[in-house]
């Protein structure tokens, strides 16, 4: 005789055949605990690594440490100007090597970062999404502008909510840019996490090396 429990399925670990398998390797340290499983192969997510040379050599991934303060707007939500002006290199490198606009996404937390970077974001053909309107959909490559600076570690909810977190992480195919200043993201628990496997993997430049990756000797 079958018991109740018999009839019961085994629990499948979560598949995923978006993202190149090491950028899985984040989301599962961090969300699923180890039981995400990769169904896409490498050799199938290599538009970022057969154009650039990352800094690890497998991983098609960079966190860039962008200096700048960010600033709140008149309707509370934040902007940065420098990581604006650095994710808009990024997207015409990006461009000038072959990638196509459609593509690029371009993910920022924050409203007011979004309403500013809507007219060059457009001009330039790419997608520009916020972090609450992206869920569900994906792209080859992703910029994700982390904006803010300077957080109260007690007052950081949106941004260090393990959700969005994950749903900014997990949008990409063949490669993924983080830009953010470092020092005060280290001050959330989600994002140090980030850092801590980023740099373990080699994947965090500052700003001033970015010529560099695009354009090596």
């Amino acid at each position: 005789m079958c018991t109740s429990l018999s009839r019961t399925p085994a629990a499948r670990a979560p598949l995923t055949r978006r993202a190149h398998p090491s950028l899985n390797e984040l989301p599962n340290r961090l969300t699923y605990g180890g039981t995400l499983v990769s169904g896409a192969e490498a050799a199938e997510r290599r538009l970022l690594l057969d154009l650039f040379e990352f800094p690890n050599g497998s991983l098609p991934f960079l966190c860039v440490d962008v200096a700048g303060t960010s600033q709140r707007a008149v309707t509370k939500s934040h902007h940065n100007e420098v990581k604006a002006s650095v994710c808009l290199t990024i997207a015409t490198e990006l461009l000038g090597r072959g990638v196509r606009a459609d593509q690029i996404c371009i993910i920022s937390f924050y409203r007011e970062q979004f309403r500013r970077l809507a007219e060059p974001v457009r001009n330039l053909g790419i997608e520009l999404s916020t972090i609450d309107t992206v869920q569900g959909r994906e792209k080859d490559v992703v910029i994700l502008l982390t904006t803010k600076t300077g957080f109260d570690p007690e007052g950081a909810e949106f941004q260090d909510d393990q959700r969005r977190m994950n749903v900014a992480l997990t949008r990409s195919r063949h490669g993924q840019f983080v830009l953010g200043h470092v020092e005060s993201l280290r001050q959330v628990r989600h994002w140090n996490g980030v850092l801590e496997w980023a740099t373990e993997h080699d994947a965090v430049i500052p700003a001033s090396d970015l010529p560099r990756f695009f354009r090596p000797d």
